[in-house]
């Protein structure tokens, strides 16, 4: 979550916009202070999971990368 807290604090400072990813545009439930704003594009967003060279993933993790195999 330090991607939304970054942002939140760069928009709540009046600095600009701030362009995220959908998971962390998705977060900010009851802030009244920051709205969220669909931006359409044509591409999609590539999706990497990052795990230890010498070990094959948790069985959690591996759960997950099929959810998001099948959902995106």
């Amino acid at each position: 979550m330090q991607t939304y807290t970054l942002a939140k604090s760069l928009v709540q400072a009046n600095v600009g916009v701030a362009l995220v990813d959908s998971l962390t545009g998705n977060y900010p439930v009851g802030v009244a202070d920051i709205q969220v704003r669909p931006v359409e594009i044509s591409s999609s967003l590539n999706v990497y999971a990052l795990t230890q060279h010498e070990r094959p993933p948790q069985r959690a993790a591996e759960r997950l990368m099929k959810f998001l195999r099948q959902v995106c």
